[in-house]
């Protein structure tokens, strides 16, 4: 949590939300820089154990959550469906965001860059 609050990772993305979020607000119990906190603090591609995970007490600390707020993390299935949500346009400008995320985390530009993608869709 102290990285990712450092360099602003969870924060960034709050201007990429999707058009429309299907979410009914009276029922949200779960913000998205919330939800983007748990699925970092995962650490690998598929989140499976966040259901198991979200009641640790150290996973729930590493996230933000004081053990005694009450209030669990996100489930693995809130967790894909804010990654399912957004449309092509909004995932392309995430990837640009990511880029200069990390950009501005190096003292200088590097002279090349090694992109290792997957294709998840």
């Amino acid at each position: 949590m102290l990285l990712t609050a450092a360099i602003g990772v969870c924060d960034w993305p709050t201007g990429l939300r999707p058009s429309h979020d299907p979410r009914q607000p009276h029922r949200v119990r779960y913000a998205m820089a919330d939800i983007l906190r748990a699925r970092i603090a995962c650490g690998y591609e598929d989140a499976n154990d966040l259901h198991r995970l979200r009641t640790d007490p150290a996973f729930r600390l590493a996230c933000g959550r004081l053990s005694d707020s009450g209030l669990d993390l996100c489930s693995q299935p809130t967790c894909s469906r804010l990654e399912n949500l957004p449309e092509l346009k909004t995932d392309i400008r995430l990837g640009d965001v990511l880029v200069d995320l990390w950009l501005s985390t190096r003292c200088r530009a590097p002279e090349t860059v090694a992109l290792d993608i997957h294709d998840n869709l």
